[in-house]
């Protein structure tokens, strides 16, 4: 029986993350996939889909798939390349910040193959393991911080968040609200994770007036 390979690789840029699936079952492309193949029978017809990570969203095919509807179909009688591109959505909430003022943090996430996404006043980004700088909104009074482990392997780790410029923090202001503590300073936070998706944490601050 002639059979044929699809190769699903996904787009560099932009930065998002997401799962593709065929329906046959053969092929499954998540987090932190950068690409997989499958092997089907001459003629078979398959259906791909493409569905984006929360924070996160679908931007369309390349390759022999083209378009920005999140399902391509194919027909297996060749050899089949496919490009899926996700990227972030720039912010999760409609309300704009009562100012323009940005805060430089450098945040650490020390989770095998971990994947984070963080929300600062409705600005979403995405981190993955090790060291990350982000230019953050921040806002005259109080300020939240929420994260999420979105992908992990269950293994147990840190995350820490440290503001660039200690002097634009309000003495004392800066609380945990969610989370298991193993640092507080006046300008820096570090929690310790279990490691499992969905993991959330949160801290918040005021900016000195």
């Amino acid at each position: 029986m002639v059979s044929f390979k699809l190769t699903l690789k996904r787009g560099l840029l932009p930065v998002g993350t997401g799962l593709v699936t065929d329906d046959q079952g053969k092929l499954s492309c998540g987090t932190l996939c950068v690409s997989a193949t499958a092997t089907y029978p001459s003629g078979t017809t398959v259906v791909l889909t493409a569905t984006a990570d929360p924070l996160s969203e679908f931007q369309g095919w390349g390759g022999q798939c083209s378009g920005k509807s999140p399902t391509c179909t194919l027909v297996m009688d060749s050899n089949k390349n496919v490009t899926v591109n996700f990227g972030l959505i720039a912010t999760s909430k409609s309300e704009r910040p009562a100012s323009g003022y940005s805060l430089d943090w450098a945040i650490q996430l020390d989770v095998p193959d971990g994947v984070g996404q963080v929300v600062f006043n409705g600005q979403a980004v995405q981190v993955t393991r090790g060291p990350s700088q982000i230019a953050a909104t921040a806002r005259a009074g109080d300020n939240e911080v929420e994260a999420q482990l979105v992908e992990s392997r269950d293994k147990p780790g840190t995350w820490r968040f440290e503001a660039q410029e200690a002097e634009a923090i309000e003495p004392g202001s800066l609380r945990v609200l969610r989370g298991t503590v193993t640092l507080v300073t006046p300008t820096a936070v570090a929690f310790r994770l279990t490691g499992q998706r969905g993991e959330e944490i949160a801290f918040s601050y005021r900016l000195r007036r």
